[in-house]
């Protein structure tokens, strides 16, 4: 009994700690797009960015990106996808769980 119960307690650490987006270049590894948006809109990759999704993520905040030019964020372009197989990001937001922003104006 005692190593199930430490066994399913493991998994669930495991499952909290997951580094569930890849983004390049830069080769950082988050729990959250949300995180991995941050990232982004903090100068900390640059260039033509990659966003491997490769675990399912829950959002518990608005998962913002900025355009580039915007504070410190400096892209050419971002691409989403999914690695391995369909993935789920999804919230229990009262609103958008992805928002887009441009200059002037945010698209959810």
């Amino acid at each position: 009994m005692f190593y199930s119960v430490l066994f399913t307690a493991l998994l669930l650490v495991t499952g909290v700690n997951a580094q569930n987006i890849d983004v390049n270049p830069g080769a950082g590894s988050y729990p959250t797009l949300k995180d991995a948006f941050d990232a982004i809109n903090a100068g900390t990759h640059t260039g033509a960015i990659t966003v491997d999704v490769v675990g399912n993520t829950l959002e518990t905040v608005t998962a913002v990106l900025n355009a580039s030019g915007s504070g410190s964020a400096n892209y050419t372009s971002v691409v989403i996808k999914p690695v391995g197989g369909a993935r789920t990001i999804q919230g229990n937001i009262a609103g958008a769980v992805i928002r887009l922003c441009r200059r002037r104006q945010c698209y959810n």
